[in-house]
């Protein structure tokens, strides 16, 4: 059912009295006047409620807290003084001490057990369960660990009873003997599951419903009404609970959250959150019924007001009563209005008063509205243009529904085709067809609001009305409008005949695919244009609506607009059509384009010169086209001039028509003489091995109208008859018209004599060595192969050397490599000396070199060897003024059928090896049975393990712990590198250390260690944990890596492991040989806080000289004076020693191989700082540590 509301609010208007909506009107003024400022107090005290609601249910947690601290400080001080007593009681045995923690009855009243547990970690007393300390061990216990690094006291977090499997709270005191030392830790346990202070928490209530809970920081449950939540992590309830989060996060306070009100409070002696949780209804219960009682105290105030409000508008309103009988009687009789009348002294009788004015004022203004009526008749009868008066009419809202003829004029009848009755009184929406909609009707109500008059000329299609376009003024009245139609339809006929024809001339102007314009000649508007058609805008970028109305000097830079201008005046002057065959414009797109214009002058009747109208093409593509045919021919002349071909043209009888000047001087025939010759006579060419003429390339192209060349043996003879001759590549190809027409061919040929004798200077050079012109390792190998093959084939034997200078690198480093390159190139002359002609000598590289001896045995070989390293001894290498001995290691091998190059090979540098090995300057045999080649290809194979290692990351990092002796305390671990081998056996490092050492794969090996150690660091011991210092070997292969030092910044960066965390440990002997680079490392890495270590130190005793130099901070004795010094003096006062000098200097000493007690009491007795070895801890995986 649809409700008119304008309907519904008169009939109330009608029903409801005025005194009625006046009172109804007050009574809701005074009701949201109380009601605002009730909500307002309500608001206010609502919060101060709550704030103080908040504030005692914080204060009452921090006084528990208070009282849970309490409670655990008092046990932790009650476990301390027993736990003096207990190390009174420990050198009694364990049974006594278990006696003695029985009679301690009494703590039972603060603890549910009490415990003793060895430094190891062996429960070794159990007040209630005698019985069950057997086997249970607490060692990897968190709690104990604490109470033994920090010796002190703790209270654990939650854990699961390692006796009774429930959960319990740990409290532990340290129990120390006489020297300080912690000798047991004293444990007492609380129970969660029983009724003790920490339990009976979850019991309490806070209100009806609201409870106390303990967590760790963590969000462990310690406490709960809920006793399957204690040890059960609080993650879960997070997301509905956000207000745990923010505990967690460090939070201390109240706040309202998913409905109910929380308060946390920070526990200082353990770090829990005690919290407590009521629900919000429950909380602020008491505000809710203050607010009710309000709300019914302000009801009640409003029935008592009503009563009394009616009372007093009542008697205001009856002045009004008796003005609306004066108004109704005027209305029935306006004449009394005239009459004299009294009017009272109040405002309702001054209304009264002014309404009685305005009535007379009314009966006057009729008077004079019918004269003036009859004059504005007369008027307009007389005029020639339709007039009409229309009068508005309103509906109740003021809206304009309609609008009424009130006048017409004889010229509006006639207009319409009505008489005047017809007319007259009658509405325009029912008088014509149209409709509110409609424009006539929004246009009239416009004017008739704006107060504007308006002018304007339209279309008209109205039934009985014969005019089609009207010009139409409508002038506002005070309640209506006046309005003056004139029919215009013929005029607008003969406009819209003209327009038709302009369009049509436009639209065939704006389609020429030429410029078309036109220039008014005439004052006002001389050398404005007038026309601007499609094709102009396009190419201009300039509309028409730009152009026109301007002149050349309005839209032309000043040098184009001087160029068009002198063109018209010249068209004035001659009077008579000028061209321009082309000039320059700016298109729209920024390029130059190129025109040709052609304008003629257009004379008006009196045969003055009205417009000039000119036309342009665009003849840019065709003057590209004439400027690019230019081009291409000089380019074309340029280029054949100007190539390093030489280049002959032909026609179709093969007669020559072009030589370039290159063809000129190989040929020896200039253009002008040569042009009409056969080609033959010009261009001879012969065969490079016998002087055959060969074929002319030309005449096949003829005959097949195929491209064709000479082989590439052709000789292309010179200028006369005894001309040197040159070797040549040519290429012929027919040369055709657009038609594909052949016209000719044309012959390029270049001269490939330089080409031919590089590539024979290649051949040679791929074979040969560039500096002492042996040859190479490839050729050596590949007559190394043929000689295999005829080992095979004829059973023969040869053997192969490998030979090795001794003192090269000296030469290199002290001379430079020009003397080092001198040096081999005098040995080179001097071993040639000693071979045969059929043996091969080659350089193998570096300072290694080869010599193959064919069909000959190992004794005879060895005769040469011998002969090779005495001349080779016998030479002192001279340079400048330093003479220098040389020497030459030599590796022999005799081969016969079945062996293959490689292997050969590898005998004789393996043979090479051991001759250097066992002291240079020697010949060695290889033999399968030779310890030292086993060795050597031992070490050899390591290298394919070793890389596949680090491939497939199979290395593996122990760690062993380092125990400070006297006033460092600090957690200390050294890592060790295991290989895991195939069958997961673990390989000790020194299996394969050496072999990655020879190999030089020790850098590789360096970094995967800091790169695994740093990451396994960062993630045993995160930021916050107690700081442990890790130590990490280097090998002297990195020291003196110059990429080093920057990727160990860049993997400190990467993990964000703090530098003071890490000690590098460098051995003596690598440091004292690489003392320069050693020393810039240390600096540069101790400058970000790193720590280092001399390894091994006392092994050398020239390491005292260079000790100073080395900024360290720790010495680490060599284990060999370490694990006898308690049997052999000497020993003993090397690591006292040793000790001694590290304290002078300012650094921490460390004995490695400290394998008994009693070596460990003597490196006390001596001050020697830490100790490392099986008696403190064995390696053992990094994740065990």
């Amino acid at each position: 059912m649809k409700i008119d509301l304008h309907s519904l609010r008169d009939r109330l208007g009608g029903v409801l009295s005025l005194r009625i909506r006046i009172v109804a009107a007050v009574l809701l003024t005074m009701l949201a006047a109380t009601v605002s400022v009730m909500l307002v107090s309500l608001s206010l005290g609502r919060q101060e409620m709550k704030e103080l609601i908040t504030a005692e249910q914080g204060a009452l947690l921090t006084r528990t807290a208070d009282q849970i601290d309490q409670k655990f400080e008092r046990r932790l001080a009650s476990l301390s003084l027993l736990a003096k007593k207990v190390a009174q009681t420990n050198a009694a045995g364990p049974q006594a001490l278990q006696h003695y923690l029985e009679d301690q009855s009494e703590l039972l009243v603060w603890f549910d057990n009490l415990l003793v547990a060895g430094v190891d970690g062996t429960v070794l007393a159990n007040m209630k369960s005698p019985a069950s300390r057997a086997g249970v061990n607490v060692a990897g216990r968190e709690f104990f660990q604490d109470t033994l690094s920090l010796r002190t006291g703790v209270i654990s977090r939650p854990v699961s009873s390692v006796i009774t499997n429930r959960p319990v709270v740990l409290i532990t005191a340290p129990v120390f003997d006489s020297s300080g030392k912690v000798v047991m830790v004293l444990i007492g346990s609380i129970e969660l599951g029983k009724d003790n202070f920490v339990a009976s928490l979850g019991k309490a209530h806070i209100g009806k419903s609201g409870y106390f809970f303990i967590m760790t920081s963590d969000g462990l449950f310690v406490s709960h009404p809920d006793t399957t939540r204690i040890l059960q992590s609080a993650r879960p309830f997070l997301a509905a609970s956000p207000a745990l989060v923010r505990a967690m996060e460090g939070f201390e306070g109240t706040v309202e959250s998913s409905g109910s009100l929380f308060s946390f409070k920070r526990l200082y002696s353990t770090s829990w959150i005690l919290a407590s949780v009521q629900p919000a209804h429950e909380a602020f219960a008491t505000i809710d019924h203050a607010e009710r009682r309000t709300l019914l105290f302000v009801l009640l105030l409003a029935l008592c007001a009503g009563p009394l409000a009616w009372w007093a508008i009542d008697r205001q309103l009856r002045p009004l009563d008796q003005l609306a009988s004066r108004i109704d009687a005027v209305r029935q009789r306006p004449s009394l209005v005239m009459l004299p009348a009294v009017y009272a002294a109040t405002e309702f009788g001054r209304l009264a008063q002014s309404f009685d004015e305005l009535m007379r004022e009314r009966l006057l203004a009729d008077s004079r509205y019918q004269r003036s009526a009859e004059e504005l008749r007369a008027a307009t009868d007389s005029k020639l243009d339709a007039f009409f008066v229309l009068q508005a009419e309103h509906d109740v809202a003021g809206e304009v529904t309609d609008f009424r003829f009130s006048y017409i004029n004889d010229n509006g009848l006639q207009l319409l085709g009505l008489k005047r009755e017809q007319v007259i009184g009658q509405g325009l929406c029912e008088l014509l067809p149209v409709n509110r909609t409609d424009g006539f009707f929004d246009r009239y109500v416009q004017v008739l609001q704006s107060g504007i008059a308006l002018q304007e000329e339209f279309a008209i299609d109205t039934p009985g009305i014969q005019a089609t376009w009207l010009a139409h003024q409508v002038t506002p009245l005070a309640d209506g409008v006046a309005i003056t139609s004139r029919d215009i339809s013929q005029r607008k006929r003969d406009e819209l005949e003209l327009s038709t024809n302009r369009a049509f001339l436009q639209s065939l102007i704006d389609h020429l695919p030429v410029i078309v314009y036109s220039k008014s000649m005439q004052a006002p508007t001389y050398g404005q244009f007038v026309l601007w058609n499609k094709a102009a805008e396009r190419l201009t970028g300039l509309s028409a609506a730009t152009v026109i109305g301007n002149t050349n000097r309005d839209l032309f830079a000043p040098g184009f607009a001087a160029v068009y201008d002198a063109h018209d005046h010249e068209i004035m002057v001659r009077l008579s059509s000028v061209g321009i065959p082309s000039h320059p414009v700016r298109a729209q797109d920024g390029t130059a384009r190129i025109l040709r214009t052609h304008s003629l002058p257009v004379f008006d009747a009196a045969g003055k010169v009205d417009f000039i109208l000119g036309i342009s093409e665009d003849i840019t593509a065709l003057h590209a086209e004439q400027l690019a045919l230019q081009a291409s021919e000089e380019r074309l002349r340029v280029t054949l001039n100007s190539i390093g071909d030489a280049v002959i043209t032909t026609d179709m009888q093969a007669r020559v028509t072009y030589l370039n000047p290159v063809a000129e001087r190989m040929t020896g025939w200039l253009l002008g003489d040569a042009t009409g010759r056969p080609l033959t006579e010009v261009f001879r060419i012969y065969h490079r091995d016998d002087d055959v003429p060969l074929s002319d390339p030309v005449a096949q192209v003829i005959a097949t109208g195929v491209a064709s060349s000479t082989p590439g043996s052709a000789m292309l003879a010179g200028p006369g008859p005894g001309g040197t001759r040159a070797a040549i590549e040519d290429m012929a190809s027919p040369i055709r018209d657009a038609g594909e027409v052949m016209l000719g061919v044309v012959l390029v040929f270049h001269d490939v004599s330089e080409a031919h004798k590089m590539a024979e200077q290649m051949t040679h050079l791929a074979a040969h060595d560039a500096l002492t012109g042996l040859l190479n390792r490839r050729e050596f190998e590949h007559r190394l192969e043929q000689a295999v093959a005829s080992a095979s084939r004829d059973s023969q034997e040869h053997t192969v050397m490998y030979l090795d200078l001794d003192q090269f690198k000296i030469v290199n480093d002290t001379c430079g490599h020009v003397a080092g390159d001198e040096l081999l190139r005098q040995l080179t002359t001097l071993l040639h000396a000693k071979l045969r002609q059929s043996d091969t000598l080659a350089r193998l590289g570096g300072d290694e070199f080869g010599v193959l001896l064919e069909q000959c045995g190992t004794a005879p070989a060895l005769r040469v060897a011998e002969q090779l390293r005495q001349t080779v001894s016998d030479f002192h290498f001279v340079w400048l003024d330093k003479s220098f001995p040389i020497g030459v290691s030599i590796g022999l091998v005799t081969f016969g059928a079945g062996m293959t190059t490689p292997d050969i090979l590898r005998m004789a540098d393996s043979a090479c090896y051991v001759a250097k090995d066992k002291g240079r300057n020697r010949v060695h045999v290889y033999s399968e049975e030779n310890a030292e080649l086993v060795h050597r290809q031992g070490q050899m194979s390591w290298v394919a393990r070793l890389q596949q290692a680090l491939d497939e990351d199979r290395f593996v990092l122990f760690c062993q712990p380092i125990l400070g002796l006297g006033q460092h305390h600090g957690r200390h671990e050294e890592l060790l590198l295991r290989l895991r081998a195939d069958d997961d056996t673990l390989i000790p490092p020194m299996a394969f250390i050496p072999a990655a050492e020879r190999y030089g794969l020790m850098p590789s090996l360096d970094r995967w260690v800091i790169r695994r150690a740093l990451a396994t660091h960062a993630l045993r011991h995160p930021p916050g944990s107690v700081p442990v210092l890790v130590a990490i070997n280097l090998s002297a292969t990195s020291i003196c890596d110059e990429t080093f030092l920057p990727f160990v910044l860049a993997q400190f960066t990467l993990t964000g492991v703090p530098p003071s965390e890490i000690c590098f440990e460098i051995t003596e002997t690598a440091a004292i040989a690489n003392l320069g680079e050693a020393t810039v490392l240390i600096r540069a890495l101790k400058a970000i806080g790193c720590k280092f270590s001399l390894d091994d130190f006392g092994s050398g005793m020239s390491s005292f000289t260079y000790l100073k130099h080395l900024p360290v901070d720790y010495l680490k004795i060599d284990g060999s004076f370490v694990k006898d010094m308690m049997d052999d003096p000497v020993d003993r006062a090397m690591v006292e020693a040793i000790h001694r000098i590290g304290h002078v200097m300012g650094l921490q000493t460390i004995a490695e191989f400290v394998e008994s007690d009693a070596i460990m009491a003597a490196l006390r007795e001596i001050g020697v700082d830490h100790a490392q070895g099986y008696a403190i801890g064995k390696p053992v995986p990094c994740v065990a540590c």
